[in-house]
């Protein structure tokens, strides 16, 4: 992100820089930055939100996602603003490269729904469910991953994936998924580091104090696993991998009655991070059209054109 504050569409191997929900264009995306490329199999949860309106080598990729059941993904709101005509957009899961057609499943989309509380000046609440028409076929590549039963502690491994850039100011969509090691950071010091813009009870900070492995432009939107569960949101942050600068992630454990709330099958965990199988049985619930959910407006504009968040909030200390 610079200067500025990135929304992440792409995971660098620092979790330092995860802000950036727009499609794969320039200063709006995160990317890993460090870490290694997954193999096939290997992160089979992720999912890539893509639009049919930028179809280029990227495959029209603006933001990751994660699987949570057969027919709902969550990413991060400020990628799933945008999407205000589901024709235009869809999910792509099943594959570690953006090109496998083969391996590569779509899904059109039916619901969009983001937390009435987002906002874009200070990145809170950077939550959403993107609701599938079709049920998701479970299989050795595509597995859903449960919503964290807790909130990791400082110093906890977790990993972090996504096709963004892999190096900071780098604009190029990477065919391959990466994967990346990062830990959770101190809060206090990462509250003083970004000026008290980080909020403890809604987000989460992760990355090295060292930097060299981050999200970035790209990555947004996708995951952050620790103990085997989702705890982490990729959001926002500063540049790619920055030094005292980690990535900020949205904290997924603070929102499992919202997600219960509009849908989402929000499952218990042991304490291993082992998951429950999922019923194939289990009935769709229907949502309400009238619940009180906060959908995407035609009148909202697209997320690519919200790029950064003024250097203003975030002071230049090193």
């Amino acid at each position: 992100m610079g200067a500025s504050v990135w929304y992440s569409v792409l995971i660098v191997a620092s979790l330092v820089y995860c802000s950036g929900a727009k499609p794969a264009s320039n200063e709006d995306q995160t990317n890993i930055v460090g870490g290694h490329i997954a193999k096939q199999g290997e992160i089979p949860y992720q999912v890539s939100l893509r639009s049919y309106s930028s179809y280029t080598y990227s495959r029209g990729h603006f933001c990751g996602g994660t699987i949570l059941d057969k027919r709902h993904v969550v990413t991060a709101a400020h990628c799933a603003i945008h999407i205000t005509n589901y024709t235009d957009y869809y999910v792509a899961l099943g594959s570690n490269k953006l090109t496998n057609s083969k391996a590569l499943k779509k899904f059109a989309i039916s619901k969009v729904t983001y937390h009435n509380g987002f906002s874009y000046s200070t990145l809170s609440n950077d939550i959403a469910i993107i609701k599938l028409k079709k049920p998701i076929r479970f299989n050795k590549n595509i597995k859903p991953k449960k919503i964290a039963t807790r909130v990791p502690k400082q110093d906890t491994k977790c990993i972090i994936s996504g096709w963004g850039t892999w190096n900071y100011g780098d604009h190029v969509i990477h065919d391959e998924l990466k994967a990346a090691t990062v830990l959770i950071s101190n809060m206090t010091q990462c509250r003083a580091n970004y000026s008290d813009r980080v909020d403890p009870l809604t987000m989460i900070c992760a990355g090295l104090v060292e930097g060299g492995v981050d999200s970035c432009q790209g990555d947004s939107g996708g995951p952050m696993i620790c103990n085997g569960q989702l705890s982490g949101i990729v959001s926002w942050g500063r540049g790619c991998a920055f030094r005292y600068y980690p990535g900020v992630y949205t904290n997924a454990y603070h929102y499992r009655d919202w997600l219960k709330k509009h849908g989402v099958k929000v499952k218990e965990a042991d304490e291993n991070g082992s998951e429950e199988e999922e019923n194939d049985a289990a009935e769709e619930e229907e949502e309400d059209d009238n619940e009180e959910e906060e959908m995407v407006g035609k009148d909202m504009l697209p997320a690519v054109m919200m790029r950064n968040i003024a250097e203003q909030y975030i002071p230049n200390k090193y």
